[in-house]
């Protein structure tokens, strides 16, 4: 009691530190730790963990915290990871007080996730990596600035390209003026009307009837007291007067057959000529507004006299410049036929409008001066991405020339390709009012508006001769064609520009997984679709290339391939496209239809919906609950705070990253050897451990959980049965050792016996044994000399007497003194021995009842082991049947689905329960058998949870009887 009390002053005056180094060696000297690390849990036993226990639990009151038991990780030869200490405490304070009993230690090591992840580190010893923070892997390392660079470059592009998109945005909106242009096409539905309408128009003759009447009012109307000379819908005036253009080639002979040559050729002196081939050229005429419509309607109908569109023509346009300054724009607008080679013409609009003064005022200036600086800065930031990769060669381009950076490179070039084609507009429109400057149209107007009359020929060729007038028309007309062609190219540039951008956009989004979750299920469901659309595209086009020869006859939609394909997907077939077919044809059209909607429209489609939302759950699964873009961003700005002053990501994912000089050629790296490698650019300790650390936390957050599947689950059961046979056979075969020792007392009393001995009189048993001892020394003796190659020496007697008569007289004085000495010496050990078997004697008895005892004691538990054998082996057997239905039962099954599939039954019964109370409460019909139904479903998946839970406790009974075997051999030990 006076050790006891010493002991406890010596340890309160003690210091904490003190305290914690003598607990740490007693932790040291525990046997537990080799038990751990060699991966056999199975032989911790309580008292194992008691004597953990009782290391932390001084004042005996039963319960630790789990501060204390994280005390562990100190440990030297501890082989578990932080993470794995945090999943012992976890297990074992499985009701969240803080608290744990050695019984809750022992469950949480040997049943825990401890044990689970050892046995899952035995079975993918590969893949079962430990992270260190102070070290990693240089292709971990270089991975994680990598991502960390890709990640933050995309953040920050977001809203960089934000910015450039509404930059791009209010510029197009601001200089193409496309509401303008649509409210001046609206004009062209005034063609529509008139007197002759415009879609009467189909030849030559219509053509004339219609210039000569709705033509003539709408674009001539000469009444001056409404408005003044060249308005159009008196918002529009016409500059100058319109060109009428005829696109013709020059006829080429060309040989047919001769009963087509007869028919189509009735005079030989002409010829076989062929039109519409060669090299096309034009003709141009021109109408001046200030001429009387008496004149122009003459000179319309002495064109049509002179055959002026002929057979050789390919086109006919009628062009015109309309300035609206109420808009501050200029439309160059055609009304054009194609002649096609069936004799019908084919009406076309073309307009394009565009302001007359781009810049009218500095603040248009500032939407391109902005978006000119943010592409520069964007080309600067790319461009010094893009150099040090040059610098590393080769290998450096092609690892920069990557998706994401050719959509940046092409953003940047399309996007002075825009400026470039914007550029030209605007210098073309700056020149355009030089060349309309030219037709005297002042003077022409102020005759008319003097005469109050419009003029004749002989009156134009006062102010300047026709065909100087028309020749300026001719110059105006050609140039604000030209500004209409660079303009339309403007407006298509910005459209690819547009798509351009929303790749940017996508480029952006990869930086948050909310945000990347499009790009991210159409990868992963590019595989699936890219299978279906072979199936899809096959049949889709059977529909339509089928609709292109059934329907393309009276269809214009099915005339050709490439509209049937189109015609198809937008459209298809109407009722109108079968009044022509006979009653055998709208059958076929109908089924063709009802075909049509239901397998491509509605089945593959809908198939395609269901590949592609089933890639989107998968998506939205493995993202699980990421951080907003809010959240990301302010830690981004934290993060570059915290960094700034370290070293350029991209640089050292190029220095890193380089095949034929790496900065690191070691595969391990550590803070100090990051520093050594970049000693050259000042790296500091901090830099060095802040991406050691990050790499290390980034292929641990990459390398993912491993699972068990059902194969490995097999491979386990598999090692326990063959771990439970040979425990049966090291049983059977101490149980024979046992049964031998047992009977060696019998044997030894039928020995004596034989012997001539009495077995229960001690004299006679002392001797017994002095004979065996000697026997066994003269044999002993003599295998010696003959390994030795010596003459084996005589065996000595029972009277341990010399007899010196035996000796052979060849045998020399020395070999005598050797075999004296040897005798003497074995003489004095045969006393110890006498003595040794006088003592022995009084422990035969004891030692005889005591092997009574043990005999009786063996063959009880002979008796109990054989029993436990047979049990042990009848549920081995049950266990490998229950292993071989389980991999029935699981073969094709989803694990996880079957994990939470308990809860999913109860919410199930839940929902049944309300559903009865429904059912109930309204009428008796299908809702009754719906939920009879799905009792049913209830009660069959209930039954195959509970075998399943049978087999799971046979395999735990077996893990139970395998552990007594390990108890029992101890004991036995």
């Amino acid at each position: 009691m006076a050790v006891a009390n010493s002991q406890d002053d010596e340890i309160q005056n003690l210091s904490a530190e003190e305290i914690m180094q003598i607990r740490l060696d007693k932790l040291d000297e525990l046997d537990l730790w080799e038990k751990i690390a060699s991966g056999n849990l199975h032989k911790i036993s309580t008292a194992d963990v008691q004597k953990l226990f009782s290391i932390f639990d001084t004042e005996g009151c039963g319960e630790i915290s789990l501060e204390e038991l994280s005390e562990i990780k100190k440990v030297k030869a501890l082989t578990l990871t932080a993470q794995d200490v945090a999943d012992l405490c976890k297990d074992a304070d499985k009701d969240g007080t803080g608290m744990i009993t050695a019984s809750q230690l022992y469950k949480a090591l040997t049943e825990g996730e401890v044990a689970f992840n050892m046995v899952k580190k035995m079975l993918h010893t590969e893949q079962m990596k430990e992270f260190k923070p102070d070290e990693c892997f240089i292709n971990d390392l270089i991975d994680c600035v990598n991502h960390d660079y890709e990640v933050n470059s995309a953040l920050w592009s977001l809203p960089q390209t934000v910015v450039l998109f509404t930059l791009f945005l209010t510029c197009s909106v601001a200089h193409l003026a496309m509401s303008e242009s649509w409210k001046m096409g609206e004009l062209h539905s005034a063609l529509l009307s008139g007197y002759y309408r415009f879609g009467w128009i189909f030849d030559y003759p219509t053509l004339h009837d219609w210039m000569m009447t709705s033509f003539i009012a709408q674009h001539f109307w000469q009444d001056l007291s409404m408005y003044p000379p060249g308005r159009y819908f008196a918002r529009n005036q016409i500059v100058g007067g319109l060109r009428l253009r005829r696109t013709f080639t020059d006829p080429t002979k060309c040989a047919l057959p001769s009963y087509l040559t007869k028919t189509y050729y009735p005079f030989p002196i002409l010829g076989n000529l062929c039109y519409q081939l060669g090299e096309h050229k034009f003709d141009d005429k021109f109408l001046l507004y200030h001429e009387k419509t008496d004149v122009i309607k003459e000179r319309i109908l002495n064109w049509t006299h002179a055959n002026w569109l002929d057979q050789n023509s390919t086109a006919f346009s009628i062009d015109a410049i309309k300035y609206n300054p109420t808009f501050g724009t200029i439309t160059f607008d055609q009304i054009r036929w194609d002649l096609e080679n069936n004799g019908f013409m084919r009406q076309r609009f073309i307009q394009e409008t565009f302001r007359t003064s781009p810049y009218e005022n500095w603040v248009s200036v500032v939407p391109d001066a902005l978006f000119l600086f943010l592409l520069l800065k964007v080309f600067y930031s790319e461009l010094k991405e893009l150099l040090p990769a040059v610098r590393m060669g080769l290998d450096g381009f092609m690892a920069y020339l990557q998706f994401w950076n050719v959509i940046d490179w092409l953003a940047i070039i399309w996007g002075f390709v825009c400026t470039g084609l914007w550029a030209i507009v605007c210098i073309m429109v700056a020149d355009l009012p030089n060349k309309l400057s030219q037709f005297p149209s002042d003077a022409l107007d102020s005759i008319v508006m003097s005469n109050n009359s419009y003029m004749t020929p002989e009156e134009v060729n006062i102010v300047a001769p026709h065909e100087d007038l028309y020749a300026i028309i001719g110059e105006m007309s050609d140039a604000a064609q030209s500004v209409a062609l660079w303009h339309s190219a403007v407006r298509l540039a910005c459209v690819l520009y547009l798509f351009i951008l929303i790749m940017k956009f996508f480029k952006a989004f990869k930086a948050n997984k909310r945000l990347d979750v499009v790009i991210q299920t159409l990868v992963g469901s590019l595989q699936d679709v890219t299978h279906f659309a072979i199936v899809f595209i096959s049949i889709y086009l059977c529909y339509a290339w089928s609709g292109h020869v059934f329907f393309g006859y009276n269809n214009d939609g099915f005339s050709t391939l490439l509209k049937a394909a189109y015609y198809s997907w937008r459209g298809g077939v109407g009722m109108g496209d079968m009044e022509d077919l006979n009653n055998l044809g709208k059958f076929l059209g109908y089924v063709y239809t009802l075909s049509y909607e239901f397998l491509v429209l509605n089945l593959l489609l809908g198939i395609l919906f269901g590949l592609i939302f089933e890639a989107y759950g998968r998506t939205c699964k493995a993202a699980g609950d990421p951080p907003t873009i809010t959240q990301q961003v302010r830690e981004s700005i934290k993060g570059l705070s915290d960094r700034r002053d370290y070293i350029d990501e991209w640089y050292l994912v190029c220095a890193l990253d380089d095949e034929d000089c790496p900065a690191h050629p070691a595969d391990l790296v550590n803070p100090r050897s990051l520093r050594q490698a970049f000693n050259k650019d000042n790296m500091s300790k901090e830099n060095a451990e802040y991406w050691v650390k990050r790499a290390s936390d980034y292929a641990k957050a990459n390398h993912g959980e491993v699972t068990m599947s059902l194969l490995d689950c097999l491979k386990v059961m598999a090692n326990m049965r063959t771990s439970g046979l040979k425990a049966i056979v090291t049983t059977e075969r101490l149980i024979e050792k046992l049964r031998e020792e047992s009977r060696k007392p019998q044997e030894f009393r039928y020995t004596a016996i034989m012997s001539g001995f009495d077995p229960d009189d001690p004299k006679d048993i002392e001797e017994l044994h002095r004979t065996n001892a000697i026997q066994e020394f003269n044999n002993a003796r003599i295998t010696a000399e003959l390994k030795a190659g010596n003459r084996p020496l005589p065996a000595i007697a029972d009277g341990f007497e010399e007899d010196e008569t035996e000796i052979e007289p060849f045998v020399e004085e020395e070999e005598l003194t050797e075999e004296k000495e040897l005798l003497r010496k074995v003489t004095s050990v045969f006393e110890g021995v006498e003595i040794l078997q006088e003592n022995g004697s009084q422990l035969i008895s004891s030692i005889r009842s005591e092997l009574q005892h043990y005999m009786q004691e063996s063959q009880v538990q002979e008796e109990q082991l054989s029993e436990e054998c047979v049990d042990l082996l009848t549920r081995a057997r049950d266990s490998e049947q229950g292993v071989s239905k389980l991999a029935e039962c699981f073969e094709g099954a989803d694990l996880q689905t079957i994990q939470f599939l308990p809860e999913r039954i109860s919410k199930l019964t839940t929902l049944a329960q309300k559903s009865r109370s429904a059912v109930e409460t309204g009428k008796r019909g299908n809702g009754a058998d719906i939920l009879k139904r799905l009792e049913q479903r209830l009660s069959s998946l209930s039954n195959t949870i509970h075998d399943l839970a049978q087999q799971a406790d046979a395999e735990h009974d077996l893990k139970q009887q395998l552990s007594k075997i390990d108890d029992v051999l101890k004991e036995l030990q």
